[in-house]
């Protein structure tokens, strides 16, 4: 006679797979487009994120984009081109890589980039680029879920 339940023995032999697959979860990092253009403020927080499928650590170029829906004065919203900002992350620590003589002093944190009021200012910049159709006052966030 086994001493042991074949139901309780499932159930924990389940338990510990559900555990292992979880805890070996591939990190994904997310972004938010974020703009205070027009005299609203509002983010895109859902936007399509395109870099290296596999890849869970590392370096990847990858680039964010959506439509906006962007507040009008009479109350209701527009919908915005497809928007779009490409820049590196380290998917390490989810943080924006900078190039060159980016520094805090000009804005930027591991996370956040500075927002850039007009699209002179987004052209020069080799760090993150974004698309010319994008709402002015534009600014891009890179987090872990």
């Amino acid at each position: 006679m086994n001493p042991f339940n074949p139901k309780i023995t499932l159930l924990v032999i389940t338990t510990l797979l559900l555990s292992l697959c979880t805890s070996a979860k591939k990190r994904k990092c997310r972004a938010t487009l974020n703009s205070d253009a027009y005299g609203n403020s509002w983010e895109k927080a859902n936007v399509k994120w395109k870099s290296p499928k596999h890849q869970k650590e590392g370096v990847v170029e990858a680039t964010i984009h959506g439509r906006m829906d962007i507040p009008t004065n009479e109350g209701s919203t527009i919908k915005s081109h497809v928007c779009y900002a490409t820049l590196k992350v380290n998917l390490t620590d989810c943080s924006i890589v900078l190039r060159k003589n980016d520094t805090a002093d000009q804005g930027w944190d591991p996370h956040h980039s500075p927002i850039y009021r007009n699209q002179d200012t987004w052209n020069w910049n080799e760090t993150l680029t974004f698309r010319p159709d994008c709402p002015e006052n534009i600014h891009v966030e890179v987090f872990e879920p």
